[in-house]
């Protein structure tokens, strides 16, 4: 309860304050849209987060197209490896798939049941997954019911 705290560092922002630009497709050709070396350059370069209609907890984005599978990709760089690393992510409502450099981060099946709160996640195996240099970023976004989608590392 009284450890010191870890020296945070942002690697990729969020869209609560100000958009953030990502990679999407409802549709991506081939079975390795996750991988680093996919070319992404005919998906569209949307801003977060994303939301079906008006959704008065998350920041203006861009829209979903609802009861739309999402595919999402971004990159970002890393100068050294962390010593630990946290996602923070809001996917009321809906599932998702999470990978880093191609490989499953994470998996996650959202309630729901909240209203505005984001999950805080350690990653205890990032270091697998990650490396010095450019890394891709890559999710699957399936609605359940509600669709919103917010995400950090």
């Amino acid at each position: 309860l009284y450890r010191s705290a870890w020296r945070k560092r942002v690697h990729l922002e969020d869209s609560e304050h100000s958009p953030n630009t990502w990679k999407s497709s409802y549709t991506p050709h081939g079975e390795d849209w996750m991988s680093p070396s996919y070319n992404d350059q005919e998906w569209s370069s949307l801003a977060a987060p994303f939301v079906v209609g008006l959704h008065p907890f998350v920041p203006k984005g861009s829209s979903w197209e609802a009861g739309k599978t999402l595919y999402l990709r971004k990159s970002f760089y890393l100068s050294s490896l962390p010593d630990q690393l946290s996602i923070k992510h809001y996917f009321p409502k809906t599932e998702g798939e999470i990978y880093i450099n191609g490989k499953t981060l994470l998996t996650i099946e959202d309630r729901g049941g909240r209203k505005r709160s984001y999950s805080h996640r350690l990653l205890p195996q990032f270091n697998e997954l990650v490396r010095v240099g450019w890394n891709t970023l890559a999710v699957k976004v399936t609605p359940k019911n509600e669709q919103a989608f917010q995400l950090i590392i």
